[in-house]
């Protein structure tokens, strides 16, 4: 992921949506820390498309990076803050046993999915 250049601050964002499925398919997004940020529809289709198992998870981190050339070589200084975040996704039960799922439905403990 490229550095942002001369203390201007990024944002990175990470979703993943098929925790215990086949699919390794995380999104992985950075632009500008601009105040707004927007992932099109077609790219969230793709990961949706690829599974969606277990808990879905988001990250997203604003951060700042600058640097100094000094007299023991190159320093680094990085701020950046972080915020999880729990993702839902329609259509799909996260559960970790039977009781977490809707009537009907009992929970792939494997894929942590209500089926």
């Amino acid at each position: 992921m490229p550095e942002p250049e001369g203390g201007e601050a990024s944002f990175y964002l990470t979703i993943n949506v098929d925790q215990h499925g086949l699919s390794p398919a995380t999104l992985e997004c950075e632009g500008p820390d601009s105040g707004s940020f927007e992932v099109p529809a077609a790219v969230i289709d793709a990961l949706l498309s690829a599974g969606v198992s277990g808990f879905p998870t988001g990250h997203a981190y604003r951060r700042t990076v600058d640097s100094t050339q000094a007299d023991t070589g190159c320093v680094e200084f990085q701020i950046r803050a972080h915020r999880a975040a729990t993702l839902e996704v329609g259509g799909h039960t996260p559960c970790t046993n039977d009781v977490d799922c809707p009537d009907g439905q009992t929970c792939d403990i494997m894929k942590e999915t209500c089926l």
